[in-house]
């Protein structure tokens, strides 16, 4: 379960039928269940989105039970992607806005469980670190320098 700020403003892309309708089209489809619109969409068996208030978004997923071995990684990580999509449209706030925001409450104290689920996060590291994948951010974080230097006098 997380909690999403709202941009202040973009309320009103989500009031009424704006929710419901933002996750048909990004998920495909969607139901109400007591208040709360349910959907689902790749590894991400449940997709549970509830206006809080006009400036808080709940967001909840719920994984497939499997074997993360037996998923290929391009299917979790569109699943990721499309999450991030919805969160984007729905919030008005990009990833990086997002986990600046949660970074900041996390120091208040003041954070509600901000979580990927596991194998989504367990897919993007083995697709990340996987022999033969070597991206940019791989190739540049193993030439770093390291964090102590000394000088020669």
């Amino acid at each position: 379960m997380a909690d999403f700020d709202i941009k202040k403003g973009w309320f009103k892309n989500i009031e009424g039928d704006g929710l419901p309708g933002l996750m048909s089209q990004v998920f495909g489809n969607v139901r109400e269940e007591n208040g709360t619109y349910v959907s689902s969409y790749g590894v991400m068996e449940r997709i549970e989105a509830r206006i809080v208030s006009k400036t808080v978004l709940d967001i909840t997923t719920a994984n497939r039970k499997f074997d993360p071995s037996e998923i290929p990684d391009s299917e979790v990580l569109d699943s990721k992607r499309k999450l991030n999509e919805f969160a984007e449209k729905a919030t008005g706030f990009d990833a990086k806005a997002r986990m600046k925001r949660a970074q900041k409450k996390a120091k208040e104290g003041t954070l509600r469980g901000i979580s990927w689920p596991i194998s989504i996060r367990t897919a993007t590291a083995r697709t990340r670190n996987a022999p033969g994948t070597e991206t940019a951010w791989n190739a540049w974080s193993s030439t770093k320098p390291t964090a102590r230097r000394y000088r020669s006098a």
